[in-house]
Order: structure tokens, then sequence, then C-alpha cells
């Protein structure tokens, strides 16, 4: 489905001390000062698929903060956009500790943050991350 987007053009004035009236169910913008007049209508359409905006604020980036997992199944800071691969789910299975180390990246520094204080969820995660992997080796 494809919509069309009206962006008004906005005129500039010379002088900065113009005001500007916004338009009130018109795409009209109006500059004025004392020596100028300016009075912009003109338009542009834009094509704008719907779902492609929809999809793009929907999807997440998801970032793993844990220890790199043995035979590299699931190295620290993999990103993830779309679902996690096959072996990165078995390995969520096997240990339920790494399902709490993938966070949005948008919190990244955060829980970098937490990572180096004892006692946080974060920190503590990651050490029974590694403490299990540890065991599963013996």
């Amino acid at each position: 489905m494809t919509t069309q987007r009206v962006k008004p053009k906005v005129a500039e004035t010379a002088k900065s001390s113009a005001e500007v009236e916004e338009p009130k169910q018109s795409n009209v913008v109006k500059a004025e000062d004392s020596q100028v007049k300016v009075v912009v209508a003109a338009t542009e359409a834009v094509n704008v698929d719907v779902h492609e905006i929809r999809k793009a604020e929907t999807v997440q980036t998801l970032i793993y903060v844990g220890p790199s997992l043995p035979g590299n199944t699931l190295p620290q800071y993999s990103t993830f956009t779309d679902g996690f691969p096959i072996q990165v789910k078995a390995e969520m299975e096997k240990c339920p500790f790494i399902q709490e180390l993938i966070v949005p990246v948008s919190n990244l520094s955060q829980v970098n943050a937490n990572l180096g204080i004892k006692g946080t969820k974060d920190q503590v995660m990651y050490e029974k991350t590694l403490d299990f992997y540890k065991e599963a080796s013996k």
C-alpha cells in the first residue's frame, strides 16, 4: 500500500526578525517583515511505502553482552535484528542465563557499566554463564 505525503516548502527571508505564520488548513507558509513579504504555496508529493515504515519501526537490534561461548557458537557482542539462528536458540535452551544477556543496543553502555559492578543482575548473569560452561566442559 503506497500513500502520498505532502511536504510544504518553507520560504527563507534575509532578515532574522521575520515572523512565520503556521498554515491553518492549507499548505501555505508566510514569512513577513516590514520590507519583505513572501508566500509559498508549492508542495512536493513523496511516495511512502507504509509497510516499510512499520517494519522499520518494529525492528529492534539486540546484542549479546555475555562471554563468548565455546566453539564460537555465540561470540560476545553478536547482534541480532531478525530473530536468532538455530545454534543460538539451542544454546539459550541449554543455558537460560544467555537470554538475560541479550539486550537492546540502546542499553549497551548501561549494561557494560553494570558488568563491571559486582552484584548487579547483568554481572551475576555473566558469571553464571561462565560457570555453566566451565562445568559443562568438565
